[in-house]
């Protein structure tokens, strides 16, 4: 719906100016340009993104002329020009509350090693994924002599122009037409574990007494370069989809790499049995975005796998229970692979009388049960409770022999193996 100003408003805009009404402050944004290498004409202040993108993103700045220079006295009129910029990013922008990050390029392997620059510490600089192209047409001090400098050895990366002399004095920008200049370039990688919204920002925090990002008028001496006030400062926004719930398991119960011993089924009904629920261990955070869907299963040696058939994730506990569509396939390696993000996975496998868990079912297995009764070893019911009565007894011998023989519904698992566990 489009509101119509009234007679008495539509005349106040034509005493007061229309420039004066509309008059728009002096602006620096952050613009994605690309994702991935792939250009996004006309640039945006929001994108939608996945775990693993890239986006360059690009700062602009317009409207400076409708500023006013700090060396200005109040209530003198000031139409500046731009002799010099400076701007730095939020770096905790760069997070968000629900998961993950979208740190430059290759942070890890070089601004993260200086520790945000603190004394003594150095690092890799990281010019190519933090930079300035002077070239470029629409660069806001383009075919003037405009030294750049870029610090990447700090957490906000800081991106700046010389204070510069009439020389490289730029054009005044009004607005409107609201025209963006060009000044400099970050490229950001969503992380594999990031979800939700990040708003990417300039930093407005000062240094020294200088803001951080500000915009800078001609030296007039011996005063220091005054500065163009006031200035607005416009995020980028990068969607990640929530539904995209990552986390790296840490752990599960059964632990992944166990071998579970027991019957696969009765010894009178050849229904398989077993473990058919899983408990998850993921990192502190809330899970409860987890789904069937943000689950895979496979089985080594290859056949059918029971899939994730749903989840129980509680808000803000660490622990999920996959609930399986069937118990764990005897004679086999089940791994079960959280998707979302980075892939990680659990491994467990089950071979009927593997008491020792050396993936062989034999005669030594038989000699390690009785010493789990006699107390010379520790074993869990997984590993030698054969007959699952809820105890270790003398009955698990007799178990033990029926299932490396083959009595009644089972095979003979005497002789039987497991592959090496997948990867």
């Amino acid at each position: 719906m489009v509101k119509r100003l009234g007679p008495t408003v539509s005349t106040l805009i034509l005493l007061l100016g229309a420039n004066t009404w509309s008059q728009e402050r002096p602006t620096f944004s952050f613009l994605a340009t690309a994702k991935n290498g792939e250009a996004i004409n006309p640039p945006s202040a929001s994108i939608d993104a996945v775990p693993g993108d890239i986006i360059t993103v690009e700062a602009y700045v317009r409207c400076w002329s409708n500023g006013r220079s700090t060396a200005v006295p109040i209530g003198q009129p000031s139409t500046p020009t731009l002799a010099g910029y400076n701007f730095a990013i939020d770096y905790a922008s760069l997070f968000n509350e629900v998961s993950g990050n979208v740190l430059p390029v290759n942070y890890a392997n070089t601004t993260a090693l200086c520790q945000c620059e603190l004394p003594a510490q150095t690092c890799p600089d990281n010019f190519a994924n933090a930079f300035v192209t002077t070239t470029r047409s629409d660069f806001v001090f383009a075919g003037r002599i405009a030294p750049v400098g870029v610090a990447t050895r700090r957490c906000n990366y800081r991106i700046s122009s010389a204070h510069c002399s009439a020389t490289c004095i730029t054009l005044q920008s009004q607005c409107p037409p609201r025209t963006p200049f060009y000044c400099g370039t970050v490229r950001l990688q969503v992380s594999g574990d990031a979800a939700g919204t990040f708003n990417v920002c300039f930093d407005s925090g000062a240094e020294a007494g200088n803001p951080l990002t500000r915009l800078i008028a001609p030296r007039v001496p011996p005063q220091e370069p005054p500065r163009i006030e006031p200035l607005d400062l416009e995020c980028l926004t990068i969607n990640v989809p929530v539904d995209n719930c990552p986390g790296t398991l840490v752990g599960s119960d059964p632990p992944s790499q166990s071998i579970d011993a027991r019957e696969p089924s009765l010894l009178d009904d050849a229904t398989p049995i077993g473990t058919d629920v899983v408990t998850l261990t993921f990192p502190e955070g809330d899970y409860s975005c987890l789904k069937q869907s943000s689950f895979s299963t496979d089985v080594t040696p290859p056949g059918d796998a029971p899939f994730v058939e749903a989840v129980a994730a509680n808000p803000n506990h660490t622990t999920v229970e996959v609930f399986l569509s069937g118990p764990l396939p005897a004679g086999k390696w089940t791994r079960i692979t959280h998707e979302d993000g980075t892939p990680s996975s659990v491994r467990l496998g089950y071979l009927p009388l593997d008491v020792n868990g050396d993936s062989m079912s034999n005669a030594a297995d038989l000699l390690r049960l009785m010493d789990c009764l006699e107390s010379k070893a520790s074993c869990t019911l997984s590993e030698a409770d054969l007959d699952r009565s809820g105890s270790i007894g003398v009955m698990d011998i007799a178990r033990g022999v029926d299932l490396h023989n083959g009595a009644g519904a089972f095979a003979p698992w005497g002789g039987a193996s497991l592959p090496p566990s997948p990867p």
